[in-house]
């Protein structure tokens, strides 16, 4: 890289730095990988102008421009799809559990659950009873959920109402 290049790299490093500590799950992971992104699309930028050049010497260096160019495609491009993405998939696993859950609850028209139901049909087990209680009380607090206990002899029988708007979706042609 030339001087110019390593300096506006480095800034770009120290922004992604500074950008990521707010960020969690699976958009902390690409931003923390941007940095290298960017290098790789400057070195690919440089080969492909030396490749439309007739008779111009191989690139000895990446210069200023190419990593110009290549941090304003990732910061101006790759980032905000990469960010719309990430939501559709789920920013951490808590979120891709969710997901899971109420596409679970959707499939099967359920009305109300229990946690037995979110973990082993759901989830298949994969989180224990604490994880399963936490990601129900995240429902609850979207709004998806609402919680009820059921009066029996002995402990009470806890259950979520689902709301209906998630079934109302299909009507509506939603996600």
């Amino acid at each position: 890289m030339s001087t110019a290049a390593r300096e506006t790299f480095e800034a770009l490093r120290k922004q992604a730095h500074q950008h990521k500590r707010a960020l969690d799950g699976r958009e902390r992971d690409w931003c923390a990988k941007m940095p290298a992104h960017v290098l790789r699309l400057a070195g690919t930028l440089a080969y492909l102008n030396w490749a439309m050049m007739p008779a111009a010497p191989e690139p000895a260096e990446i210069n200023a421009e190419f990593m110009t160019a290549a941090i304003r495609l990732v910061w101006d491009y790759f980032w905000p799809h990469a960010r719309a993405a990430l939501r559709q998939i789920g920013l951490s696993e808590r979120h891709a559990n969710a997901r899971r859950a109420l596409r679970w609850i959707k499939a099967h028209r359920k009305r109300e659950v229990s946690a037995t139901d979110i973990r082993r049909e759901a989830l298949g087990q994969s989180l224990d009873a604490e994880q399963t209680n936490q990601l129900l009380d995240s429902l609850v607090a979207a709004g998806w959920l609402h919680h009820r206990a059921i009066r029996t002899p002995g402990r009470s029988a806890q259950r979520w109402d689902v709301n209906p708007r998630l079934h109302d979706q299909d009507a509506e042609g939603g996600r």
